[in-house]
């Protein structure tokens, strides 16, 4: 994922992040029910998803922060939207 463009940024439940990224891929599931007929529904992932879940985490562009996991919804809202386009050039994880 390093060096490529992320997508389809976004905030889920809280502060969760999901990223995706590559080619996209549509995915359509089907499923038959009885009193409603056929259902559909369709996503588009990339090759590669990234979920950022059950921890702190801190977004920076530069040396500039944009968000941290405890900020209000708008501030994550603002840095997910920045992010989108934009190439991953660094990931580290702390204990």
């Amino acid at each position: 994922m390093l060096g490529r463009p992320a997508w389809n940024v976004q905030q889920g439940h809280g502060s969760f992040l999901t990223f995706e990224f590559g080619e996209p891929k549509l995915e359509i599931n089907e499923r038959n029910s009885p009193d409603k007929g056929i259902r559909r529904s369709a996503y588009v992932h990339g090759q590669w998803h990234l979920w950022i879940y059950c921890c702190s985490w801190r977004v920076l562009q530069g040396e500039t922060q944009l968000a941290w996991s405890e900020d209000t919804n708008d501030v994550i809202g603002h840095a997910t939207a920045t992010l989108n386009g934009q190439e991953l050039v660094d990931l580290s994880v702390y204990q």
